[in-house]
C-alpha cells in the first residue's frame, strides 16, 4: 500500500518448493489448497517491480527480512532504495524491539495479524502514529545497512523461547486477538 492507504498490490502466492507448510499455516491461516492455483512469486515479479520502480523510499516493520526475500527471489534494484524500518523506529520510541501485533496495540489499533494486507496496514498506522508524536527519526537505510535473515523462516519459527516454539507462542497469540 501506498502513504495514503491505496492497495498497490495484494496477492497470494503459490511456493515453488513448499506443497505443506503446517507450522507456518498455524500462524498465518494459508493453507496450501488456498495457493494451489495462484502464480508464483517470480511468475508476478514483472507487476511486483513495476510498484518497486517507483518509489525511492520503501517502508515496512522488520523490512530486511521482506527485501532480502525479494532479493532472493529475482527482484531487482533494490540497491537503489532507501529503506525505513518502522520496527527500529518503534524500538527508538520505547526502548525495546516488539512484534507487530504488540507494536500496533500499544497505538490502539487491533488487526488480524499474519494476513499481508493487515500487516501492512497495521505498520503504515505506527508510521503514521510515531510521526504524529513527531518521533519519527527517519533513518533512511541503504541495502547493505539491513541485516541479513541468518535463518529461513521456518528456521526461525521453530527456535524455541522457553519451552514453546516462536510459531507456538504466535498461534496462541493470534488465538488471544481472535477472541
Amino acid at each position: 500500500i501506498d502513504e495514503d492507504e491505496n492497495v498497490l498490490f495484494n496477492e497470494y502466492f503459490k511456493p515453488l518448493n513448499k506443497t505443506s507448510w503446517e507450522k507456518a499455516e498455524e500462524i498465518n491461516h494459508i493453507t496450501p489448497k488456498m495457493v494451489s492455483d495462484k502464480p508464483t512469486f517470480r511468475d508476478r515479479l514483472p507487476v511486483i517491480q513495476s510498484y518497486l520502480d517507483k518509489y525511492s523510499v520503501i517502508a515496512g516493520y522488520n523490512i530486511a527480512f521482506d527485501v532480502h526475500f525479494m532479493i532472493e527471489h529475482g527482484a531487482q534494484r533494490l540497491q537503489q532504495k532507501s529503506y525505513i524500518d518502522i520496527m527500529r523506529e518503534y524500538e527508538k520510541f520505547t526502548g525495546k524491539r516488539a512484534k507487530l501485533i504488540i507494536a500496533a496495540k500499544q497505538f490502539g489499533y487491533d488487526f488480524m495479524a499474519h494476513e499481508a494486507l493487515e500487516d501492512i496496514k497495521a505498520t503504515l498506522y505506527i508510521y503514521k502514529a510515531l510521526k504524529r508524536k513527531d518521533y519519527l527519526s527517519m533513518h533512511y537505510f541503504d541495502l547493505d545497512e539491513l541485516p541479513k535473515p541468518r535463518l529461513s523462516h521456518e528456521e526461525y519459527m521453530q527456535q524455541k523461547i522457553g519451552d514453546k516454539t516462536i510459531a507456538e507462542i504466535q498461534a496462541e497469540n493470534y488465538e488471544e486477538v481472535v477472541k
